[in-house]
């Protein structure tokens, strides 16, 4: 033996016996030299140098082979270990507490020289720009449209146009601010720009997967997949970011004072974007049947009975029969968004669902009965732990 701890003598050694019909060798060994597998017995052992050196060979091969492997490997987690750092470095600003107004104003800043650009090409006569397009555009972004209209630029220049969006940008952001207060102002942008940060990356992430899947593919048509990949998850990244800067943006308009308040909805729709319309019913009548809230008539609301009223509100479409209808929470300018109407009942219900469960007593709950709180979920997966 080699180890021989608290006894006397020589340390000993090792004997290692291989097989030459092992897989590593029968892959990596030299296929020249098998013939002398046929010159002994299969219960022979066979000690030779000659052998030995070939089986060390074999070896180095694969330690070669894995190094390659794992080589390979980390040239494509590089990528998106620096498209990591991108966004962590931001998101480590938000957590830390940092002032965003100058970032996000150089997001709306961004937003108007690209929009710009678009609408206002160089390649395109002057007499031919599509000024009324890009106030559009731009509208849906910060509401641009109370300080500059397209008769206003329609005799200027690309630098006047840039000029004076940038004046209505910097205006906008200036009275959000007046109107929100500037405390709140600056807790609602890194509440934003942390829930708007964090979806887009999710959603990154899915599709370098779905990238990652199919690149190996490239090589069929001559292309190194590894050069596809790095330029394709650049253009990804890109996107998303561009992505990000609007969307943060669009949805710091669009919240009104205290819209941010309501910790509870935000936390029991997850950050999602949408929600079918048949979810959105679910959620309000077990919401308001669980919470006790009634109309002027005593009865509950957003049960099966209260469908008509809850189709009923105004500026809210029913999904027609077939696939339901998504509707964004916060959405883009012409696009259906939740009334206003749903969201102070979804608010109400479960600021009223807090309230009775906080005053709700659990003592006498056994595990798996239905919980007190009467989310009819078992009292174990609901409030025992909390």
């Amino acid at each position: 033996m080699r180890g021989r701890a608290g006894r006397q003598g020589v340390p000993g050694a090792s004997h290692f016996n291989v097989s030459l019909e092992d897989y590593l060798w029968r892959v990596f060994g030299d296929r020249n030299k098998g013939f002398l597998m046929d010159q002994w017995r299969d219960d022979e052992a066979v000690q030779m140098p000659f052998l030995a050196k070939l089986i060390e060979n074999a070896q180095k091969k694969v330690e070669a082979h894995n190094f390659d492997a794992r080589k390979h490997v980390l040239e494509y987690d590089d990528i998106m270990n620096v498209q990591r750092e991108v966004i962590y470095r931001e998101r480590r600003k938000i957590l830390e507490g940092t002032d965003l107004r100058e970032t996000l104003l150089g997001y709306l800043h961004q937003s108007v020289d690209e929009a710009t650009l678009l609408y206002l090409s160089d390649t395109v006569p002057a007499e031919e720009w599509d000024r009324a397009g890009l106030i559009e555009n731009l509208g849906q972004l910060f509401p641009l449209m109370n300080y500059v209209s397209a008769e206003d630029i329609a005799t200027l220049d690309k630098n006047e146009v840039l000029e004076k969006l940038h004046e209505a940008a910097e205006q906008a952001y200036t009275d959000k601010e007046a109107e929100v207060g500037e405390e709140e102002m600056r807790d609602l942008e890194r509440r934003i720009a942390q829930r708007v940060i964090d979806q887009g990356w999710v959603a990154h992430l899915s599709d370098m997967d779905y990238l990652r899947e199919g690149i190996g593919l490239r090589g069929y048509g001559q292309t190194d997949p590894l050069v596809a990949y790095k330029k394709e998850a650049l253009e990804l990244f890109e996107r998303m970011q561009g992505g990000i800067q609007g969307d943060i943006t669009r949805q710091l308009f669009l919240t009104q004072a205290g819209g941010m308040q309501n910790d509870s909805m935000f936390q029991m729709f997850g950050g999602n974007d949408s929600i079918d319309e048949d979810t959105l019913r679910q959620i309000i009548a077990q919401m308001t049947a669980q919470a006790g809230i009634t109309d002027e008539n005593g009865e509950y609301l957003g049960g099966d009975e209260d469908d008509e009223a809850i189709g009923g509100i105004p500026g809210y479409a029913p999904a027609p029969m077939g696939r339901p209808q998504r509707v964004p929470v916060g959405a883009m300018a012409g696009q259906q968004a939740m009334p206003p109407e749903v969201g102070s009942l979804l608010a109400a219900a479960a600021n009223a669902a807090q309230e009775k469960a906080s005053t709700t007593d659990f003592s006498n709950a056994l595990p798996d009965e239905p919980c007190p709180c009467g989310s009819g979920k078992p009292f174990k997966r609901c409030h025992r732990n909390r």
